[in-house]
């Protein structure tokens, strides 16, 4: 059986290597995501180290206990100033520096135009003195005087800015001119950290930049120790000092913590990567599911051979799962291979995205081997199951039958069916209790696994629905093209479970692509509505290209003193924590309500005002959570540590997008540890103000409300972007399934070809027919996946408060029509092959 299996796949070396294209990009999707994420993982492991390289104790804010998580208050948490001084004079200690880290922006040489990264990416760094860390300087030297600046060699060239050159840098207050006198490397290489734009300046300078007080000054306090001194024994020394208000650990675990909460933080990277590329090994199943369905038809009389000649029906399944593991393997391979060059793509889309992940060596485990192997025979075997065991079942006495044989007019068999309608119920039920009734892993699972079954369902029904579609969509094609037509019609309807199949790739793929359409078209519906509601004021102000990336303090004040503007009120946005749980916060000043430029509801309706001194909103939805009601008392704990007693004002209608948990004003923000503005929103000239603005602020975009709803809604086309590209491998996959759907069906229809060809079809004509073939085949699963991707947009856009279901009518059609285009580039080659079938050759066949 060995010598027969290695015949088989030499004689069928093509379908062998298209059947296995379908794991090899499932497996690349796989095995490049792991290779990708533990690069990364690595990277920021690496930096970790060389960051604190030579450091022998760091101290660092302790966060506050009981404080809600928020990375925000992370970054500006500060230790006071005098706590250098103590670990200066502490026992062990031969030298120690302190570090300040803030965000400053960075301007081309033209002043206005931003360089590099946003918000937290905008990183700023006090210079510190040689031996504390691994940060050096490839050109120039460390900054020292107040008018000096040292940049990461990228900044510098995007900047267009060389040794000696002056560039703008804007910290919390208005920008200022420097003096580039260094480029300073982070790290060993040099490696890119998250595409952030990174200024160091002197220590003082750096104090000025971030608004820094003598409270709250230094982010980190690095300590050298005396040579012969154990780093642990100087660290328990330093914390005996410094008391409970600071974490002091050895540099090296320092190092290690940062680089373990840099990945807890990207840690839903790899799994969104593998919930992708689990999609497209899905894809590829249907591919490997149908070649095998096809190839068991088709290879009857060869199994009923060997079941005359003596084999039994084991050492056939043997034979046929034998060929799946080959398959398998061989896929899974290619795939791994395939991995090294899918890793470093999906590196340049996520930084063509925004997000430039470090990467300082290709990391490649014996877990990702291991894995790619597994995946990739685990979807062989599984996909060829069924055909396997249909092998099974040939007769001996088909061994007597003509080779040529037509294959019958397949028929819909009503079992799968019935099961196919069990399992959308139970799908259809996991996704309403996953949304509805659960939270966090438990929910995401359940629903997924309820969309996944939507899917198997969709493929198990589908049969049913090919006769029915393939001839309502054959009339305008006979009318249109004559013969042609009226065989794609009928080839397309002959054998409704493997066209079905073939559909049900492109199904699945383009499903997702309309959910990701139809739910990206509902958010910014939704978002534009809540916006439009929230905000009244005629201008509003935020940080350019970011609205995330917060505005600099002294930009309020800037504001507010500019011509023709008559009002002017700040928003902002944080964490709390109310009723041992974690919730967002937002505050609105009062003079945003004095002035009519903001709009907040009770859920019955009706507008209120400033929530007042010591009092604040609930939103409805964190209000049913909690059990909170109007006029409660509430401790609310803010990032700072800081607990103040609230009353419960009132409860407020939330929305799905802007205003959510607990509303409260500035003073008490303020208090709360929440101070950086997001918005101003004004009510004035915006042409006079952006005037007064783009000296000192150049970066503050004053827009008009409207196009600032725009700006905001725009946001989500970015991700939807993202979402497309990650979804395009399982078309891809899809569209593989067709070729090899046709390919193989053209070897079943030789003789038919040849008869056609004998009594008169032209060339063209047979051409055109398999090309139609592939049209309907593809409008049927582009036609299921858009009815599947709208039921799951709309299931999911239910279970959120507030979503507006939005039906991007004219981007499906787009989606639809492009699918048929698709299916006829996937049937060129194919339909190629079937028109050049020799007629004689043909004929003879049998």
């Amino acid at each position: 059986m060995l010598r027969l299996l290695l015949r088989s796949l030499r004689s069928r070396a093509r379908r062998t290597l298209l059947t296995s294209l379908a794991v090899v990009i499932g497996v690349a999707l796989v095995s490049g995501t792991l290779i990708f994420t533990d690069t990364i993982g690595r990277s920021f492991d690496e930096i970790g180290q060389v960051t604190y390289e030579g450091v022998a104790v760091a101290v660092t804010p302790a966060a506050p206990p009981g404080a809600p998580r928020s990375r925000v208050a992370d970054r500006e948490r500060a230790l006071p100033r005098d706590v250098l001084a103590r670990v200066r004079r502490t026992p062990g200690v031969r030298a120690a520096a302190g570090l300040i880290e803030g965000r400053a922006t960075v301007y081309a040489r033209d002043g206005r135009t931003r360089v590099g990264g946003r918000g937290p990416q905008a990183l700023l760094f006090s210079a510190l003195p040689a031996g504390y860390g691994g940060t050096s300087y490839v050109a120039g030297r460390r900054p020292v005087g107040p008018d000096e600046v040292a940049l990461d060699p990228p900044t510098a060239e995007r900047a267009g800015a060389r040794l000696g050159d002056r560039v703008w840098i804007q910290g919390e207050g208005p920008r200022r001119r420097m003096r580039l006198v260094g480029l300073a490397q982070l790290g060993s290489g040099g490696t890119s950290f998250g595409g952030a734009t990174v200024t160091v300046v002197a220590a003082d300078v750096a104090a000025r930049l971030a608004a820094r007080r003598p409270a709250s000054y230094w982010s980190q306090v690095l300590a050298l120790s005396v040579p012969g001194r154990r780093d642990a024994d100087v660290a328990a020394a330093v914390r005996r000092a410094v008391g409970p208000a600071a974490t002091v650990r050895t540099g090296a675990a320092e190092g290690a913590q940062q680089a373990k909460d840099i990945k807890d933080a990207i840690s839903f990277l790899p799994t969104v990567l593998l919930v992708f590329a689990g999609i497209a090994t899905f894809v590829g199943a249907f591919l490997i599911f149908n070649t095998f369905s096809i190839t068991m038809a088709q290879r009857q009389r060869e199994f009923a051979l060997l079941r005359a000649l003596g084999a039994g029906r084991r050492q056939v399944r043997l034979l046929v799962t034998g060929e799946a593991v080959v398959v398998g393997l061989l896929g899974a391979v290619l795939g791994l291979a395939g991995g090294l060059a899918v890793a470093p793509l999906l590196r340049a889309l996520l930084k063509a995205f925004g997000a430039d992940m470090p990467a300082t060596a290709t990391v490649f485990s014996g877990r990702t081997v291991l894995v790619s192997l597994l995946v990739g025979l685990a979807v062989t075997l599984a996909a060829s199951l069924v055909p396997s065991r249909r092998a099974t079942r040939v007769a001996p006495v088909e061994a007597l039958r003509e080779a040529a044989v037509p294959p019958a007019r397949g028929r819909v068999r009503r079992g799968p069916v019935l099961v196919g309608a069990a399992v959308a119920v139970v799908g259809v039920a996991a996704l309403l209790v996953g949304a509805l009734a659960l939270d966090g892993d438990a929910a995401t699972y359940l629903a997924g696994g309820g969309a996944a079954l939507l899917f198997v369902a969709t493929s198990l029904v589908s049969p049913a629905l090919v006769g029915p579609l393939a001839r309502g969509a054959g009339r305008p094609l006979r009318r249109l093209f004559g013969l042609p037509g009226r065989l794609a019609a009928d080839n397309a309807a002959r054998q409704p479970g493997r066209t079905a199949v073939t559909a049900g790739a492109l199904t699945i793929g383009l499903a997702l692509v309309v959910f990701a359409t139809v739910f990206a078209a509902g958010l910014r519906a939704t978002l534009r509505g809540d916006l439009e509601h929230l905000v009244t004021a005629p201008v509003v102000v935020q940080a350019e290209g970011d609205a995330f990336a917060g505005l600099p303090r002294s930009v309020v004040p800037a504001i507010r003193r500019a011509p023709g503007v008559q009002a002017a009120g700040v928003v902002g946005f944080g964490r709390v924590r109310v009723r041992g749980a974690d919730a967002s916060a937002t505050a609105i000043d009062r003079a945003s309500f004095r002035a009519g430029l903001v709009r907040l509801d009770r859920p019955g309706g009706g507008a209120v005002g400033a929530p007042g001194a010591g009092r604040v909103y609930v939103t409805d939805d964190v209000a049913g959570e909690r059990g909170i009601r109007a006029g409660d008392r509430l401790a609310a704990t803010g990032a700072n540590g800081r607990t103040e007693r609230v009353r419960v004002a009132a409860i407020v209608a939330g929305t799905a997008t802007a205003v959510s948990g607990v509303v409260m004003d500035e003073a008490l923000a303020t208090r709360l540890g929440i101070t950086t503005p997001y918005f101003v929103l004004v009510r004035g000239d915006r042409a006079r103000l952006a005037r007064a603005l783009a000296s000192d602020y150049p970066t503050a975009d004053v827009r008009r409300r409207d196009g600032w709803i725009d700006a905001q809604t725009a946001q989500v086309d970015q991700l939807l972007g993202l979402v497309y590209a990650l979804l395009a491998l399982s078309v891809v996959v899809a569209l593989f399934g067709i070729v090899n759907t046709l390919t193989l069906s053209i070897q079943e229809r030789v003789r038919e070809l040849g008869l056609l060809r004998a009594v008169g079809a032209t060339r063209a004509q047979v051409r055109r027919s398999v090309l139609l073939e592939a049209v309907l085949t593809a409008l049927l699963g582009a036609a299921l996946g858009a009815l599947l991707g709208f039921v799951l947009a709309v299931a999911v856009g239910a279970t959120l408060d507030g979503f507006a279901i939005s039906i991007p009518v004219a981007q499906v059609a787009a989606l639809v029509a492009l699918a048929a285009v698709l299916g006829v580039v996937a049937a060129i080659r194919p339909a190629r092959r079937a028109a050049d079938v020799a007629v004689l050759d043909a004929i003879a066949t049998g």
